[in-house]
């Protein structure tokens, strides 16, 4: 195996779970934004999930789409505690 098919199977394998990622970011803000909608007064559920199902279109690194994901999906538990 060359250079060229080894980072080609790198790249691959990134996208893979950035798709995944994108995906299971999606699916909590599809949870969110339906929470938020029939619940009255409970915007933040449903603002956070129509940015989670937003921010994976715009951020393409897995770790900055990680990390971003894991803080959109806790804020609205956070916002409860505060």
């Amino acid at each position: 195996m060359n250079e060229l098919e080894m980072m080609q199977n790198m790249v691959g394998s990134d996208g893979n779970n950035t798709f995944i990622l994108s995906i299971l970011f999606s699916i909590i803000g599809i949870i969110y934004f339906t929470y938020g909608k029939k619940r009255e007064g409970k915007e933040v559920f449903f603002y956070t999930g129509i940015a989670l199902m937003v921010f994976p279109y715009v951020v393409t690194g897995q770790s900055e789409m990680t990390s971003i994901g894991i803080l959109l999906s806790i804020t609205p538990l956070l916002m409860r505690i505060l």
